[in-house]
């Protein structure tokens, strides 16, 4: 019978590691199937002189541990791209803050051109590092996204007052 109990604990396991295997098949289906296979292991178990469990018992806890480890895998490989992607996403979201509140700042120091998109680039590396050493952007790409930024603020603060007469 503990058989039986370690057999269901590693089946309960496996079923809780593998939601995707769940979402493929009909889980009553796979349910069922898995419930019939224990109460048939239950009732082998339970005939005097079955060699039955003996003879089936660690194939089926093979199979087990392999898929076991298969969904182990699959949650790791799962769990690393879901967080490095929300870490990358918040890096970068980070950086754009950044740049828009130091073009926002040269603004309002009535900075423009390469004065302005370089208090941009120091205010942002000053700010987030953490996100410019993981993102690494190229010199270059950060330099145009700085001048873009100043260029958005300038375009607001040229037509933010006009935007009150819009008719559209």
């Amino acid at each position: 019978m503990t058989t039986i109990l370690m057999l269901l604990a590693l089946v309960a396991i496996a079923a809780f590691l593998m939601p995707s295997l769940w979402r493929l098949a009909r889980a009553a289906t796979v349910s069922g199937a898995m419930l019939l296979l224990l109460v048939m292991l239950a009732a082998a178990q339970e005939l005097p002189g079955s060699g039955l469990i003996a003879a089936v018992l660690p194939q089926l806890l093979e199979i087990l541990a392999v898929l076991l480890m298969a969904a182990l895998t699959g949650a790791a490989a799962w769990a690393k791209r879901k967080f490095g992607i929300d870490i990358e996403a918040k890096h970068r979201d980070a950086l754009h803050s950044a740049l828009m509140t130091g073009a926002r700042l040269a603004a309002a120091r009535q900075m423009t051109g390469a004065a302005a998109t370089a208090l941009v680039l120091d205010y942002a590396r000053q700010s987030v590092p953490d996100a410019l050493a993981k993102l690494s952007p190229p010199a270059s790409v950060l330099k145009d996204l700085a001048e873009a930024k100043v260029q958005e603020v300038v375009q607001d603060k040229l037509t933010g007052p006009l935007g009150k007469f819009d008719t559209r």
